[in-house]
């Protein structure tokens, strides 16, 4: 592969890399001298231009109370349920439950009465889990329906993500159960 030479600097001429200027005797001074940023340097610098780009952890958090508006607005009749505690006067985020509306009634009007319950973990700066519910269409493949980000998964989130799904699809109580088929 041919080297491409670099266009030389002359003396005076100042070089703008976004909001930083190097002159050309700074920029031949840091070329000759070979320094590696240290590994933590680099690790600030990206989550410095992380948090520029996409905002503050908080910032996105206080965001998801206009997400659920939207939610709603561009699909009504879905539900959206986020749950939160008090820490003084802040509220924290522990919970969010979506339904599409569709999808309820997609699998009320054409699945089995059959669901399938899964839980996957989410990694990263906040941790937790993914819940879902998956029905079965009629070609015998998977038909989402539900999910939930709870803060673990436990007897608790599983309880509190059943009720409301259940609530949702219209089965309530054992007697609710056998008269649509569930079992």
């Amino acid at each position: 592969m041919p080297q491409v030479p670099h266009a030389k600097l002359k003396n005076n001429q100042n070089t703008s890399y976004g909001s930083t200027t190097f002159s050309s005797s700074q920029a031949r001074s840091s070329c000759r001298k070979k320094k590696k940023p240290l590994q933590d340097q680099c690790y600030k610098a990206k989550n410095l231009a992380k948090e520029r780009i996409q905002g503050s952890i908080e910032e996105q958090y206080s965001k998801l109370w206009d997400y659920c508006k939207e939610h709603k607005r561009q699909n009504p009749g879905s539900i959206v349920l986020v749950k939160t505690s008090l820490r003084g006067d802040d509220p924290i985020f522990e919970r969010f439950y979506i339904c599409f509306d569709q999808l309820r009634k997609g699998f009320i009007e054409g699945c089995r009465t059959m669901v399938g319950f899964d839980g996957a973990f989410i990694k990263g700066q906040h941790p937790g889990q993914l819940l879902s519910i998956v029905g079965i269409d009629a070609n015998n493949g998977m038909f989402p329906i539900a999910f939930a980000v709870v803060e673990t998964e436990s007897k608790d989130t599983w309880t509190w993500f059943l009720e409301i799904f259940f609530n949702d699809v219209g089965v309530r109580g054992v007697e609710a159960q056998n008269i649509h088929g569930w079992a």
